[in-house]
């Protein structure tokens, strides 16, 4: 891995969501992002975490990997949430049916971008941020 780039791969539940938290966590205050971006931060993380763990495999999938990648450049932190499952339900509109935390995650960060691969989703996001002194 590149200097200022961190990644984390672990099984797809609702307890390890705890651990992606704490890894982000630990980056940003490591590459010292101020307070409050890294409370936005961890905050779409998880979310994105979240929506992995409730939607993107089904109960007969085996290998349920969620994976978060976060690298500082410059004044920006880019990240990526990636899983194997389903794939990306374009069609969900609201809160019920999903969709609607990705609503906010686009409201928090610069760009948000879902790549659809065969087996899975990529979700990039980018963020300006401001470094503690």
């Amino acid at each position: 891995m590149k200097n200022g780039e961190s990644e984390i791969e672990v099984e797809s539940t609702y307890k390890n969501l705890s651990i992606i938290r704490d890894f982000t966590r630990s980056y940003l205050e490591t590459e010292h992002i101020s307070e409050s971006d890294r409370i936005k931060l961890i905050s779409v993380i998880d979310e994105l975490a979240t929506n992995v763990v409730e939607h993107a495999y089904s109960g007969k999938d085996n290998d349920k990997k969620i994976k978060i990648l976060l690298k500082k450049k410059e004044k920006r932190i880019y990240a990526v949430v990636e899983d194997y499952g389903v794939g990306f339900l374009h069609d969900k509109k609201s809160k019920e049916e999903g969709g609607f935390g990705l609503k906010i995650v686009e409201g928090v960060v610069d760009s948000l971008r879902i790549v659809e691969k065969d087996k899975g989703t990529k979700i990039e996001i980018v963020k300006s941020i401001e470094e503690e002194e």
